[in-house]
C-alpha cells in the first residue's frame, strides 16, 4: 500500500512539499509541528518524519514513524524508512522485522529481501542469509552489492568454489573496490589457500595501507604459512600501551548503567552474555566528556611515541598510514558474571583502539582476560597463534592497533565487568 486515499488538506501537503524542495526545511518543520493534522493523518505525519530525518534528529524521526505505522501499519514508505533507521542504529532485530513486513506486503521487493540477508550476515548467520541473498540476486542480476553479500554468504557456509568464482567475476567488473577485494582475499584464506590470500593482501596493503581488515588478513595468512613476519606484525611490547588513569570511575559506572541504549547481546556485535551501548556522547556536558578528553590525550601521546619508534618493515607502512587529523568514538560494555565474553574481532573502522576498565569485577584468575592474536571461529589457521594475554584491572586503559584480533575469556564474578571501548578514526575532511 504505497499511498493513502484520504488527504484532509491537500493544500498543506503541497505547501510542505514546496518548502522542502526550495530548501526551507526549518519553515516546513515548524509548519508541520504546529498543525494537528501532522499527528492524526499518516501521510502528513510521514512528511514530518522525513523532515526530522533530514535534520538528523533520528530519535524523534523514529517516534514519528512509529506513530505513522500505528495509524497505517501497511504504509510501505514509512516501513522502509523505519527499517533503514533501525539498521543504522544497529537495532538489527527490529530492522529485520520491518523488512520481513515489507516482504509480506510486497513479496518481490528485492531491496527488502537483500536487507534481510545482509542483516543475517551481520549476525554471523551465513546459512540463514544464503537463501535470502540468492533470491535477491536472482531478482537483481546486476546489483554488485547484493552479489557481493551473496559471495560472502557462500564463503561463510563452506561453498568455497562458487564463492570464489563469484568473487572473481565481481572483481573483474569492479576494479578498485577495496571492500570487495578484501573479502575475496579473506574467502581465499577461508578456503585454505593462504598463499594466494597472503599475496592478495600484500597487493591491497601496498595501495591501501590504512585498511585494517587487510592487516588482519596478512597476519592470519602469515600465521597459517609459518612466515617470520607473523610475530613481527604482533609486536606487543611496542604496539600495546597500558596506562593507569585517575578518572572518577564510580561516576562513569553510574552513567553507563543509566544508558538507555544498552542492549543485551546486540545483533551483529561480538558481545555475548552481556550488554553493549550505542556510541556515546563525548561532548560537554555529557558525563563521558572527561573520559573522552583523557583518552584523546593518551592517544596523542601514543601517536608521538609510535612516530619516534623504530618499527620493522611490515609495521612501518601501518605507522605511516595513521591519520594526522582524527576523531574519537566510544561505547560501553557490561559483561555479566555467568560467562559473559566477546568473540574474536577487530575494529575495521578504527586505526587505534582501546579499552578502559571501569570495574574489572572480581573473577578468578584467568577469567575475563583480554586475549590478542586468535583467529575468528570460521578461519582455521592450523597453528599456534602469536597470542598475548592481558589481565584486566579497574582503572587500566589499554591501547592497541585496531586490526589486532582480540577476544575475552568467559568472565565469572559476583558483579558485572564494566568497560568503555573506543576507536581513533580519521577525521572527516
Amino acid at each position: 500500500m504505497e499511498t493513502l486515499d484520504h488527504v484532509p488538506d491537500v493544500a498543506l501537503e503541497r505547501e510542505i512539499a514546496m518548502l522542502f524542495l526550495s530548501g526551507e526545511k526549518d519553515r516546513a518543520l515548524l509548519r508541520l509541528q504546529d498543525d494537528p493534522l501532522a499527528q492524526t493523518h499518516p501521510r502528513l505525519a510521514f512528511q514530518l518524519a522525513l523532515l526530522l530525518i533530514e535534520i538528523g534528529d533520528w530519535i524523534r524521526a523514529k517516534r514519528q514513524l512509529d506513530r505513522v505505522l500505528i495509524m497505517e501499519p501497511h504504509f510501505l514508505p514509512a516501513l522502509r524508512r523505519r527499517a533503514a533507521l533501525l539498521a543504522h542504529e544497529d537495532d538489527l532485530t527490529a530492522a529485520e522485522e520491518d523488512f520481513q513486513r515489507i516482504v509480506e506486503i510486497a513479496p518481490d521487493e528485492a531491496s527488502a529481501i537483500a536487507n534481510i540477508g545482509v542483516i543475517l550476515l551481520r549476525r554471523g548467520n551465513h546459512a540463514a542469509a544464503l537463501p535470502w541473498l540468492q533470491r535477491a540476486a536472482t531478482q537483481s542480476p546486476t546489483d554488485v552489492r547484493i552479489h557481493h553479500s551473496l559471495a560472502n554468504a557462500l564463503s561463510g557456509t563452506g561453498h568455497h568454489v562458487p564463492a570464489l568464482d563469484l568473487f572473481q567475476r565481481l572483481t573483474q567488473g569492479s576494479r578498485g573496490n577495496i571492500n570487495l577485494a578484501a573479502d575475496q582475499a579473506m574467502a581465499l584464506l577461508r578456503a585454505g589457500d593462504a598463499a594466494s590470500a597472503h599475496a592478495r593482501f600484500l597487493t591491497l596493503l601496498a595501495e591501501h595501507p590504512d585498511d585494517q581488515r587487510c592487516w588482519t588478513g596478512r597476519y592470519l595468512c602469515a600465521s597459517m604459512l609459518g612466515l617470520p613476519e607473523a610475530p613481527k606484525l604482533m609486536d606487543y611490547p611496542l604496539l600495546l600501551r597500558r596506562i593507569r588513569t585517575d578518572l572518577d570511575t564510580s561516576g562513569l559506572i553510574d552513567a553507563v548503567l543509566q544508558l538507555p541504549s544498552l542492549r543485551w547481546e546486540p545483533a551483529g556485535k561480538t558481545t555475548l552474555g552481556g550488554l553493549q551501548s550505542a556510541m556515546l556522547d563525548l561532548s560537554p556536558p555529557s558525563p563521558f566528556h572527561a573520559f573522552g578528553q583523557q583518552v584523546s590525550s593518551a592517544l596523542h601521546d601514543h601517536l608521538l611515541q609510535l612516530h619516534d619508534s623504530t618499527l620493522d618493515a611490515p609495521l612501518d607502512a601501518w605507522r605511516l598510514s595513521l591519520p594526522s587529523r582524527w576523531t574519537l568514538q566510544a561505547w560501553a560494555t557490561v559483561l555479566h558474571g555467568d560467562g559473559g565474553h566477546q568473540d574474536p574481532h577487530l575494529h575495521p573502522a578504527g586505526r587505534i583502539s582501546g579499552v578502559l576498565y571501569l570495574d574489572a569485577g572480581n573473577s578468578a584468575e584467568g577469567d575475563g582476560d583480554l586475549v590478542f592474536g586468535h583467529a575468528p571461529k570460521d578461519i582455521d589457521t592450523a597453528g599456534e597463534p602469536h597470542a598475548h594475554r592481558h589481565v584486566a584491572r579497574s582503572g587500566d586503559m589499554l591501547l592497541f592497533p585496531s586490526w589486532f584480533l582480540h577476544h575475552t575469556t568467559p568472565y565469572h564474578g559476583t558483579r558485572p565487568r564494566i568497560s568503555l571501548a573506543f576507536d581513533l578514526l580519521p577525521a572527516s575532511l
